[in-house]
């Protein structure tokens, strides 16, 4: 799902540019793909370019095929990096990032949306560059709405229509379409916990319900609670804790970065590359009751309480198409890195496809006090370790966890 849009003190929660042109610079290579890639006469179909970036690895270490959020998420233009040795493959869907000139072009056509926007076709444009390069050792790494995107890219490795990775890398897990109101139920039910857990207590909320800072409309502070608890606990730091203490008596510059943060979420417009996707994507495969491309869900905060706001991006289009996670087994090992407090994929959805995948040797762990894509985030300290003890067949992966700072459980389950 649509990841946090926001910058925290030494945590990048989207893509930043790393070079005046990440889409012509070092290892950006490009590939021509259909518009259409399930027509019978492929070569009947129009075509695009499509360009991905790929670091070699070296010899004998794998390649990371990182696959992004959103739907709409790009990682071209990423500041993350694989460890030491290994390759990395990064994508940008067809559409947005380094391949949004396409999206101008289905916009101003007749070309349907619909076929051509599909996680069936970002996996295998992905798949397409994976194989383009030869890579040896691929691991496919999804997060958040890139799970559905590396979920289904292993399934059509089953079928010989995919490079076989040696491993699935999945963190914040989608293991189904979303029924109907459900999209919001995460966020409800970590609120409720945050509250009984004391991480916000009823002290500290009282500063936001006797009035709202700075004058700020309701949904402003929601917006930013919801993002905040996104974060979750950080190895160092809880921002969502800290909260009402930044409000209380923290220093002039802590709560002059509340403020900002607060005061930008009052209004939030959708960029135009990635809306015509997003929507195609989410409306057809995800539910039928998001709020906008940049906001999956809304809220307005009224007396300690998160009061949904119905979403409308979606009215006229049918959920027709809805993602299973059943329906594309893989016989790849697969890791699972769910946080148990993730409001956007809750922990039932990662367990759905656990326990979906009947073929597949399964290790799944949980962060009990992390949140979403909790490896990049959470995990971010002994996240090289873990990918090192992934790519030498995940033996040493327990080790590898107890050098985070914040624990988590290791659960097992070969295949049946």
């Amino acid at each position: 799902m649509t990841t946090a849009l926001f910058t925290l003190p030494f945590l990048t929660l989207v893509s930043h540019s790393v070079s005046l042109d990440p889409c012509n610079g070092p290892n950006i290579y490009s590939i021509e793909r259909p518009y259409f890639p399930d027509q019978i006469q492929t070569k009947d179909s129009p075509t695009f370019e499509y360009r991905f970036k790929w670091v070699p690895a070296e010899s004998g270490k794998p390649t990371i095929v990182v696959l992004p959020g959103g739907p709409g998420g790009t990682s071209i233009d990423s500041p993350w990096t694989p460890p030491e040795g290994f390759g990395a493959l990064y994508t940008d869907p067809r559409g947005v990032g380094c391949n949004s000139d396409v999206n101008l072009r289905i916009k101003g056509s007749t070309l349907p949306p619909t076929e051509f926007y599909s996680t069936l076709n970002l996996a295998k444009d992905a798949m397409a560059a994976l194989a383009d390069t030869e890579a040896a050792l691929p691991i496919f790494f999804g997060s958040s709405y890139g799970t559905m995107v590396a979920t289904i890219a292993a399934g059509l490795a089953e079928k010989n229509l995919a490079p076989r990775p040696v491993a699935v890398v999945l963190t914040g897990v989608i293991g189904e379409a979303f029924a109907p109101g459900k999209v919001f139920e995460g966020y409800l039910e970590q609120w409720k916990i945050a509250k009984n857990e004391g991480r916000v207590s009823a002290e500290e909320l009282s500063v936001l319900n006797t009035n709202l800072p700075w004058n700020l409309p309701s949904s402003a502070w929601a917006r930013a609670l919801t993002e905040l608890m996104l974060v979750g606990t950080l190895p160092d730091y809880d921002y969502l804790h800290h909260l009402v203490g930044v409000l209380d008596q923290s220093s002039t510059e802590e709560k002059n970065w509340l403020k900002n943060l607060v005061s930008e979420r009052v209004t939030i417009e959708a960029e135009p590359g990635p809306e015509l996707l997003y929507q195609t994507i989410a409306c057809h495969e995800l539910s039928g009751s998001l709020f906008s491309s940049l906001l999956d869900v809304d809220f307005n905060y009224s007396k300690g309480e998160l009061i949904p706001i119905e979403g409308s991006l979606c009215n006229g289009i049918p959920l027709d198409r809805p993602f299973k996670s059943v329906d594309y087994q893989t016989t790849a090992p697969l890791y699972y890195f769910q946080g148990e407090n993730d409001p956007s994929t809750p922990l039932s959805q990662a367990l759905v496809h656990y326990q979906s995948q009947k073929a597949a040797d399964r290790t799944f762990v949980t962060v009990p006090h992390g949140a979403h894509s909790v490896l990049e985030i959470g995990l971010s300290d002994c996240e090289s370790e873990i990918f090192n003890a992934i790519g030498a067949g995940g033996t040493n992966l327990t080790e590898a966890l107890r050098l985070c700072k914040i624990p988590s459980h290791v659960d097992h389950r070969s295949r049946n």
